[in-house]
């Protein structure tokens, strides 16, 4: 296909599966979207429900409604799903995960944050309302807690791994934290069970951990007080990062635009503020304890999945970046095996093996070889040292980059460079693939539609290079907060 030329829009499915069910605005702005499709339709099974006998089965990667969620029930409970969560029928372990045995602790904890939320939103008597309601009961219970907890760490890690689960403890963590791991889990298990679209109890909930976590944003960012936890402040900062990547979700537009326009800068004024962007590892001296490491690690895993979110606004809505690739100096993510440790002699025994200091190249230099003019043998062993995973931040940093070439006119000068710096991620992906074997390939999640996402950056090149015809809708690059233009651009330039 020459550059520029229009595609046929009967085979733009085959090439995006995932990105064109995400787009697709007769399903709602992102969230109600069809079953994830892989080119290879023998290997992806839809989700089905038996209702009959109340289980479900998952296809080997992810379902990209898991992405976009807004689908909680008219009901909070998840108790009905307990048994099968515990028979395995969910892809992540549960191994490391300790939930204590006292339902009395919880709910002690629990009744205190319903009680914040409610001092939190005292002026808004609809809110009220609902915090006295059914719905509001059946979800803030230990129970029902306990289940969306296991059920977002058993979908965690086709999302975006950045919460420790060996040391997670839901009786200890800031209240903001357990509220949003709560409420993301409990729509991922009403999600399993068919219900398509959100109702208005869900949509108030969600709401009203948005108000409750982000009051407590404001509250630290005008802060003086120089004793603050750095545990408990990083654990706010999670919380943030899930709310923000629920609400923006929610197919009212309304509500993303306030996500993408005002809570996701937020978040990252308070991670810069805290000096969290640009976190690394220390020596190997100074970080043998398992703690730092974990508190660390926890840090630039944040940066990166905050960097992926402002990467898939600038994607999605055309919004400028609110992050810089000068922004990415901190490491890479530590290799799953680190990570997932479950104790300090599991960590002193893998860390000496990995020294954590030396570890993986920042983004910021990994985008620099790409596009820079020097592709030399030690320019490629860089990334020999990645894992398959790596290769979605640094397809995604391409967004930002493509972004600034077409808003400052630099197209001509940039074009080439771009081009060049696509054709050596995908050199570099399909080496990191080879050295992945099958059984790893199965729980890569988001990670699958990294190749998605090259050949859509590729064609958004192509097309506005091109010097003939009108540009389409998406690439005169005006700010919208639903889907459509990109959908059309991928239905009519595939």
């Amino acid at each position: 296909m020459a550059r520029g030329e229009p595609a046929s829009t009967d085979k733009n499915h085959l090439l995006l599966p995932f990105l064109l069910a995400c787009t697709d605005p007769s399903v709602g702005p992102v969230d109600q979207v069809i079953l994830t499709r892989e080119p290879d339709h023998s290997r992806v099974q839809p989700v089905t429900w038996d209702a009959a006998d109340n289980h479900y089965t998952i296809s080997d990667t992810i379902d990209p409604r898991l992405l976009f969620l807004s689908f909680i029930g008219p009901s909070f409970s998840t108790d009905r799903y307990c048994d099968s969560m515990d028979n395995g029928y969910l892809p992540g372990s549960l191994d490391r995960l300790d939930l204590g045995n006292s339902d009395e602790e919880l709910q002690s904890r629990i009744s205190l944050l319903e009680l914040d939320l409610q001092q939190v939103t005292a002026t808004e008597p609809h809110v009220q309302d609902f915090l006295s309601s059914g719905s509001s009961a059946a979800f803030f219970t230990a129970s029902n807690f306990r289940q969306g907890i296991k059920a977002f760490f058993q979908w965690e890690q086709l999302l975006a791994t950045l919460i420790h689960q060996p040391t997670f403890h839901p009786v200890q963590v800031d209240p903001t934290l357990l509220l949003a791991i709560a409420l993301s889990g409990s729509t991922y298990l009403h999600y399993r069970q068919g219900i398509t679209g959100s109702d208005s109890d869900s949509l108030t909930l969600r709401d009203i951990a948005e108000k409750y976590i982000f009051n407590r944003v404001e509250q630290l960012l005008s802060s003086t007080d120089p004793t603050v936890d750095s545990q408990r402040t990083l654990e706010l900062c999670q919380a943030t990062y899930i709310i923000v990547t629920l609400q923006s979700c929610v197919k009212d537009a309304k509500i993303r635009q306030r996500v993408i326009t005002k809570c996701h800068p937020m978040l990252i004024d308070l991670l810069r503020s805290l000096d969290i962007i640009g976190s690394k590892h220390r020596s190997r001296e100074s970080e043998q304890d398992w703690h730092i490491f974990v508190y660390n690690e926890s840090c630039i895993r944040l940066v990166h999945w905050v960097f992926i979110n402002d990467a898939w606004f600038t994607l999605f809505s055309n919004h400028p970046p609110a992050m810089t690739i000068s922004d990415m100096t901190s490491y890479l993510p530590c290799q799953d095996a680190l990570w997932n440790v479950d104790c300090s002699a599991s960590f002193n025994s893998l860390g000496f093996q990995q020294d954590v200091s030396s570890a993986l190249p920042c983004l910021k230099s990994l985008m620099s070889g790409l596009l820079g003019d020097e592709w030399t043998e030690s320019t490629m062993a860089l990334y020999k040292q990645l894992d398959v995973k790596h290769f979605l931040v640094i397809i995604l940093a391409f967004q930002h980059v493509i972004f600034h070439s077409h808003t400052s006119m630099l197209v001509d000068n940039s074009s080439l460079l771009l081009f060049r710096g696509l054709d050596r991620w995908s050199q570099q992906w399909d080496d990191a693939m080879s050295r992945m074997n099958i059984e790893g390939r199965k729980s890569l999640g988001l990670v699958t539609y990294s190749t998605e996402l090259a050949f859509l950056s590729r064609r958004i090149l192509e097309v506005n290079s091109a010097k003939e015809g009108i540009k389409p809708k998406y690439l005169q690059r005006n700010v919208t907060y639903d889907t459509v233009a990109l959908y059309q651009f991928i239905r009519q330039c595939i």
